[in-house]
């Protein structure tokens, strides 16, 4: 079977700042804002690479898509419907 394989550094993209862009969530707390560099989309829109950027905030998401997340710095704390909450922070990524 022959595979499609893609390889796109991060390094070669070319993203734009784009301050306070739409997306999925709804600010709950805070007075949240956002920095979002796109560097890249496929051609079917499915999957994105960038670098997603935020100040302190609390927002409700329902996310439909499968997303990996790499934490630079700062933390994040998920909570599912009906389960426990889990954080994630840079120092659980080594």
């Amino acid at each position: 079977m022959d595979l499609p394989y893609h390889i796109f550094l991060h390094r070669n993209a070319r993203a734009e700042v784009a301050l306070d862009a739409p997306w999925p969530g709804t600010p709950i707390s805070g007075d949240p804002h956002t920095v979002t560099l796109n560097g890249y989309e496929s051609e079917d829109g499915k999957r994105l690479m960038g670098i997603w950027e935020s100040s302190p905030g609390v927002w409700k998401v329902d996310y439909k898509d499968w997303e990996y997340c790499h934490f630079l710095e700062g933390r994040c704390i998920l909570t599912p419907k009906a389960a426990s909450r889990s954080s994630s922070r840079p120092a659980m990524c080594s």
